[in-house]
């Protein structure tokens, strides 16, 4: 590849890295096929094309593209990884398992399969090797942010939702500014019953990342378990100002009014909603 080819594509690399940080998986997939008309063979727009296409729903897409990519280039373990995953959401946890054992055989250190390898035992309802599998991950690499995340759930799954809480309240006094733990933290607390306390964790994640589409819908999911509709509503309203056409926050702006007894306003939004969206059966 000349230099200006490969200039055009670090370019595209960095661009789609930031249309992923926004969660613009669909204009994503625009530039990864303009750097794939440039570099077919380009591994990084490959398998960012798969996980975008996975993100907008086209899971078959992904799924046959990654078989195409594990048969051409077999030892590649990226693809293999990425390949589990999508097996694994297919519903075949159990082919998933087997991609992932073959590729911690050869690098036990490979955090991607050994993340894949609790996510599918647990699929299999098989928890507590899950656990196990989470608990050696951690033991190779202390602290590694997906493991442990995952770890939450699979306690979870076990009815140690306690312990769970107890291990993400750990995590976030060791590293309070990572955003993905708060969020964790707060989904944890509000589903123990602790709504006051996982707004908090939400609005300071607001204050780091106004944006933040998770921590918005914590933030309105705490107002309805609180039983309050105007707070719900406000925060409905202001999460739309900064993402207008998100299904779910058209959804709990819908329930905040049913909660203020104001059917006409539920209403209203759902038929601007069917405006823009026309054949939506969920909107109907």
């Amino acid at each position: 590849m000349d230099q200006n080819k490969s200039d055009k594509i670090q370019t595209l690399h960095a661009q789609i890295n930031v249309l992923f940080e926004a969660r613009k998986f669909r204009r994503a997939l625009d530039v990864i096929a303009e750097g794939l008309a440039v570099s077919p063979d380009d591994m990084f727009l490959r398998l960012r094309q798969c996980l975008a296409w996975r993100k907008v729903g086209q899971r078959a897409k992904s799924l046959s593209q990654l078989r195409a990519l594990n048969a051409r280039f077999p030892g590649h373990r990226a693809v293999a990884c990425e390949l589990a995953t999508e097996l694994r959401l297919a519903g075949d946890p159990a082919g998933s398992l087997d991609l992932v054992q073959a590729i911690i055989t050869a690098d036990p250190n490979h955090m991607g399969a050994r993340t894949e390898q609790i996510q599918s035992l647990s699929a299999l309802k098989r928890h507590g090797d899950a656990l196990v599998a989470a608990d050696a991950a951690l033991e190779l690499r202390a602290g590694h942010l997906r493991v442990s995340l995952v770890r939450v759930a699979v306690l979870g799954a076990l009815g140690r939702s306690a312990e769970g809480l107890s291990f993400l309240r750990e995590l976030h006094v060791a590293r309070p500014l990572n955003v993905q733990i708060a969020l964790a933290l707060g989904d944890a607390l509000l589903v123990a019953g602790d709504a006051a306390a996982a707004d908090d964790t939400y609005e300071v994640v607001l204050d780091a990342a106004p944006h933040n589409i998770r921590a918005w819908l914590g933030r309105i999911n705490c107002a309805v378990a609180q039983e309050a509709g105007e707070a719900a509503l406000a925060y409905c309203e202001a999460a739309r100002l900064l993402h207008p056409t998100i299904p779910a926050f058209i959804m709990r702006q819908t329930t905040a009014f049913l909660m203020l007894d104001r059917l006409d306003s539920g209403v209203a939004v759902l038929e601007d909603a069917l405006k823009h969206a026309p054949n939506d059966a969920v909107w109907r």
